[in-house]
């Protein structure tokens, strides 16, 4: 391509920046339903960062590295513009920062400003590669019903709870992954690209329209939740607005402050469905990154079943939905590790001002995160110092300046809640260390997952055997990759990393208290960012000292054997056809009521309409609210009460004089109490509630009065 065609080229490309940017700002002042929303969530999604890329002129970069860069960088760019606009308005007195017409006004100026600065420019950047192939297969048209029956399917369960388009859905995924395994030598590259993310895309939508209402799949959402709506209320953000630990850190993180108002308020969009919707559609970004990070390094194949078995795990598509500032802050750890073990010179500059603005939006979308990248490289640079050989992918101004900036952060906002936080669990850890023998001591996910547990039933017990298979191959391919066994070589940085998880792994098992610390199943989600190329390795090296000849169609078939099954115990569909209890997502309608309220955060019309009540009518900062631990989240997020005003309801509660009594739907239509997480008590019980007076009722909740 000629200089000539490549400057048309680029002009084509502003005029029609230009002209979204109006067709946006038109939608947003003019208020256009439906338009506004989806228009204008792909316009700031994604535009941001493709001017960036084009302000940086980066060479060589895929089409789909252009898509992945340009959602990381102008997410970032959201949070990062959302601070300034908040902090300088803030400072010369304007009110409301965050509010849709500050906000809109300096994103068109930088906007502006940056198609300007590209317009000056002489040099141009080279236009993308295309290295997914210009064939057509007719499979991908089966991709493209998948997130359409996972989402039709969701809203089917919660209105006439039947799972069957569910399970049609779950049974194409599994008939996509089959098809990939059985005919990887007749598809096109591209197929893998779009089969990974609209799995990852209808896997977590399967999830999240489940409900129309927020669900917590036990996770932090709902005072995430709170603490967003608190920034949004107020169209600004506060360092220091909660004095609880709890919410000081979460206070921090701009992946729940910031990032969600500046799309609130531009978006004209409840926080919900923020949450609900948008985030998930950035998280399914996740997978199809690592994809194209294991891509360049393992090869298609590897790379799709590797990023499946993340996306098969129930964590991905249920705890995570209940993470709102992980699901972020997982988009640019990913997009970190494809620029530090990024290996093309053409793009050393792009990678390292990429590192910069990655390391600082994870930092400040996500503490834990950032402490995990920074014992990783920090290993790497401690490794290569005491072997006296200088690394090739980290630097040591690369760990100072994570250090200085993620430090920084932690200690001058929210009152160094994040901070403190950090020492409090490091010497919780290590005063647990005296019950190193006791497996009481560790997280119950542990012992599940090590056997001690026994399983409830023999499907159950199936389905351990499969995820115990998962582990088996990821632990044998890690003993071929360090043995030299299999014929994939990675940097020893990159190597580093593996071996550093599979340490982090076992000190998550053996030492006490820290699984606790770290949530079992969250950490093993993130520590398959680097381990889970390990279980193809492991099906591989396995293949090889079994069969020898024809070792990969035997690779392939084991492949099938082992992820195919494990898919299915994972999503529950096996269970739906065997009648057993479980905690999927598609058996909603048959849940046992104690998960599906308490665990799965189910909440109905009734308990809505009560915690919407409270508020509107009691004063309840002066009026303490008596609820159990199944109904605290309803009146959190569809009451925005604050904890402080929430007290703990049981059997035993002593009521002050002008005490209110919250009844949830789990209280009233099936008489149970959950005072702790494993202690329940009988709504009969509760026998103060006959000598205080009843004043709201809608059939599925209650709210008492004491009246002094």
């Amino acid at each position: 391509m000629n200089m000539i065609s490549r400057f048309e080229l680029k002009i084509f490309h502003i005029l029609l920046i230009v002209a979204l940017q109006f067709l946006v700002d038109t939608l947003i002042i003019f208020d256009v339903p439906v338009a506004r929303q989806i228009i204008g969530f792909a316009f700031f999604t994604t535009i941001p960062g493709f001017l960036i890329i084009q302000l940086i002129k980066p060479k060589g970069l895929e089409k789909i590295e252009v898509i992945l860069f340009s959602v990381g960088l102008s997410v970032a760019f959201l949070i990062f513009a959302g601070l300034l606009v908040n902090e300088t308005c803030l400072l010369l007195g304007v009110p409301r920062p965050l509010s849709s017409t500050p906000l809109l006004t300096s994103l068109n100026i930088l906007t502006l400003t940056s198609i300007f600065i590209i317009l000056l420019r002489k040099s141009h950047s080279e236009p993308p590669k295309n290295v997914t192939g210009k064939s057509f297969s007719p499979f991908t048209l089966l991709l493209l019903i998948l997130p359409i029956t996972s989402i039709l399917g969701a809203i089917w369960l919660s209105t006439f709870e039947s799972n069957t388009i569910l399970l049609f859905a779950i049974a194409l995924i599994a008939l996509t992954v089959s098809i990939t395994i059985l005919f990887q030598n007749k598809l096109p590259p591209k197929f893998y690209t779009i089969a990974i993310f609209l799995i990852s895309l209808s896997l977590l939508f399967h999830s999240a329209f489940i409900s129309k209402y927020l669900m917590s799949f036990g996770s932090d959402i709902p005072n995430e939740y709170f603490v967003a709506k608190s920034t949004e209320v107020n169209a600004q953000w506060d360092s220091t607005l909660f004095e609880s630990a709890t919410y000081g850190r979460m206070n921090s993180m701009m992946s729940l402050t910031i990032l969600p108002t500046v799309y609130s308020a531009l978006l004209k969009m409840d926080i919900i469905y923020v949450l609900k919707m948008l985030y998930p559609t950035l998280f399914s970004f996740v997978p199809l990154t690592l994809f194209q990070f294991w891509r360049k390094n393992f090869g298609h194949t590897r790379a799709f079943f590797a990023a499946f078995l993340i996306v098969s795990s129930t964590t991905f598509y249920t705890e995570m939905l209940g993470l709102g500032r992980q699901m972020i802050a997982e988009l640019f750890f990913a997009l970190l590790l494809f620029v530090i073990f990024d290996s093309t010179n053409k793009k050393a500059a792009f990678n390292k001002i990429c590192f910069i603005i990655f390391s600082i939006a994870l930092i400040v979308s996500h503490y834990a995160l950032a402490e995990i990248l920074l014992g990783l490289i920090a290993i790497v640079i401690i490794f290569f110092t005491v072997t006296k050989k200088p690394p090739k992918k980290i630097t040591l101004v690369m760990v100072l300046f994570f250090f200085i900036v993620m430090f920084t952060w932690y200690i001058y906002t929210s009152r160094s809640s994040v901070f403190q936080s950090t020492i409090s669990f490091g010497n919780m850890v290590l005063e647990e260390l005296n019950q190193f023998f006791s497996p009481s001591s560790r997280d119950p996910t542990i012992l599940r997952a090590i056997g001690l547990e026994a399983p409830s039933t023999l499907w159950n017990m199936l389905s351990r055997a499969f995820a115990y298979l998962t582990e088996f191959f990821i632990a044998i391919g890690f003993i071929g990759l360090i043995t030299k066994r299999v014929d994939i070589k990675l940097d020893k940085e990159q190597s580093i990393f593996v071996v550093v998880a599979m340490v982090f792994l076992a000190m998550v098992i053996l030492l006490p208290g820290l699984s606790k610390t770290l949530n079992m199943t969250r950490f093993y989600h993130i520590l398959l960012f680097f381990l889970a190329p390990l279980f193809v390795f492991g099906i591989e090296f396995s293949t090889k000292l079994l069969v020898g000849k024809h070792k990969q169609n035997f690779s392939l078939v084991l492949l099938l054997l082992v992820l195919i099954p494990y898919f299915l115990f994972q999503t529950g569909f096996v269970y739906e056809f065997t009648g057993t209890d479980s905690w999927a997502p598609i058996s909603f309608s048959r849940m046992d009521k104690y998960r599906l309220y308490l665990w799965s955060g189910y909440i109905n019309d009734q308990s809505v309409l009560a915690a919407e009540w409270v508020p509107r009518n009691l004063n309840f900062k002066w009026t303490p609210i008596y609820v159990d631990v199944s109904s605290a989240n309803t009146l959190k997020v569809y009451g925005f009460i604050y904890e402080a005003y929430l007290y703990p309801l049981s059997n035993t509660t002593h009521l002050l004089s002008n005490g209110i009594v919250y009844l949830g739907s789990l209280n009233i239509l099936y008489n149970t109490v959950v005072v702790q997480q494993y202690y329940n008590c009988s709504t009969d019980e509760l026998t103060y509630l006959e000598d205080m007076n009843k004043v709201y009722t809608s059939g599925g909740s209650e709210i008492y009065k004491n009246i002094p």
